[in-house]
């Protein structure tokens, strides 16, 4: 097992290390809570629908999905929430809800859409987020 330098060393930890250090702790079972660790951004697809980039995320577990859309109702204001599975790499169930209140423990909120013919405004009000992450 390779050991990043100390700073008694010598050594300095960059900021690529130091993402792909925190990035590393996060996938592992030692991360504890949920949200979004990367990607399933909101955005405006044809007409009712959202489109979600590919990203991972943790809620019972850790989970990487492929982007995917979803269709919304008219005139409404939802909370688009996404369900951990079994299946790494699966799109994966959702649900849409009128609040950002949480409804069960493996759903993470990835954001706030209003309709209305079309979809008219997307907004991070909700997103579950955790982590951190330096830019290299």
């Amino acid at each position: 097992m390779k050991t990043l330098p100390t700073f008694s060393q010598g050594g300095i930890l960059s900021a690529k290390t130091l993402t792909a250090l925190s990035q590393n702790i996060m996938r592992s079972n030692l991360a504890m809570g949920k949200g979004v660790l990367s990607g399933l951004e909101l955005s405006k697809g044809k007409g009712l629908h959202v489109e979600v980039s590919a990203g991972e995320f943790q809620a019972s577990a850790h989970d990487a999905c492929p982007g995917f859309s979803v269709k919304l109702p008219k005139n409404s204001v939802r909370f688009l929430w996404i369900e951990a599975n079994d299946q790494e790499g699966a799109v994966p169930d959702h649900q849409l809800t009128p609040t950002a209140e949480e409804f069960a423990t493996n759903y993470v909120c990835l954001g706030k859409i209003t309709t209305a013919d079309a979809v008219k405004e997307i907004s991070d009000e909700g997103r579950q987020s955790f982590g951190w992450k330096l830019k290299p």
